[in-house]
This record gives structure tokens, sequence and C-alpha cells, in this order.
């Protein structure tokens, strides 16, 4: 099975979002856009797993003990630069110290079962689009120019164990566990 962790999103930031991108979406489909009901906030991608290991994983994130907390969803852009996107995202504001120590906590509990630790900085976005070719100078200019659009505030109040099955009309996404913050 195909595992990641991530935060949900809530239905009045998506329809935001959708209202923003969705016009994109249609206009430039040469890009890989995330559909609007899986978007979310990537904490830890475990990848391929074994079965046997779900017990333990759940277990293990059960143990993490952290407030809730507030963020922003804020901004577009691209990683790893707007002149050479391979991803789109929108970023995240508020709290961050808060995320981070749950990305931090994460990262501490799966090491112990043997998951690979990121090498890279996490870094707080959600992901909206995957560039597979050069992106077209009109969508470039509308990132720019949305740069510091604002979708919401949201209360994060859990985080969730998710399994990815890959389909050829793109991933399905079905929450395994979900462990709520204090």
């Amino acid at each position: 099975m195909r595992l990641f962790i991530a935060i949900h999103l809530n239905k009045p930031i998506l329809k935001k979002i959708e209202e923003l991108i969705l016009p994109l979406a249609n206009q430039y489909k040469d890009l890989k856009w995330v559909s609007f009901e899986n978007m979310h906030i990537t904490i830890k991608f475990l990848g391929e797993t074994n079965d046997t290991n779900l017990d333990s994983i759940i277990k293990s994130l059960q143990e993490i003990n952290l407030q809730s907390f507030n963020l922003t969803i804020q901004n577009l852009g691209a990683f790893p630069n707007i002149n050479f996107p391979k991803v789109l995202w929108i970023g995240l504001k508020g709290d961050i110290n808060s995320i981070k120590s749950l990305v931090k906590k994460v990262e501490t509990h799966m090491k112990v079962l043997n998951f690979l630790e990121e090498r890279r900085e996490w870094s707080p976005h959600i992901t909206i689009a995957r560039v597979r070719t050069k992106i077209p100078k009109d969508l470039i200019n509308f990132i720019s120019l949305h740069k510091d659009v604002h979708f919401g505030e949201i209360s994060i109040s859990s985080f969730s164990l998710m399994e990815s099955n890959l389909t050829s009309k793109g991933p399905i996404y079905k929450e395994i566990k979900r462990f709520t913050l204090s």
C-alpha cells in the first residue's frame, strides 16, 4: 500500500481555491492539476509500505501530542521558481511553527519505524499542479499577479494517515485513520 500523512482542507477553502484555479485547469491542460477533492497539506510521504507495518504506524502516530493551531491559506508560487516551475503551489502562513513541529514529530516517529528521513527542509504548501512542459508566459504572469491571493483561515485540529491508489485517471485517496490534536 502507498501511504502518506496529510492534513485535510475544509470545504470553504477548497471552494475558494476552485474558484481561482478551475479556469486555469481548463485552459492549461498540459499541466497535471491536482483534483480539488484531493488537495491537502502533505506532512510526510511514506511510499510503498507493507500491510504488516500498518498497526505500528498507527500506534506511533497516536503518540504524537500537539495542540490544535491555525493557518492562513494564501499566496501562489512555484518550485523551484516561477521562471522554471516544476510544481505550482498555494502557500501557508500563520502558525508555521506548530505545523513544522508536527512535521518534525511525524519524521521522528516514522524514522523509528525505519522510514527514510526527508533530506530537504519541509516547505509549507499545497500542491495544485505539476508541470510537465514549459508553461506559457501568460500563466507565469497570472501566478505573479496573484502571488498574494488570500483564500482564508483554517483551524488544524487533526491529521490523517492516507492511502493513495494510483489509477489511469489519477490517484484515489482513502483515509485510513484520523489523529486528533489536543
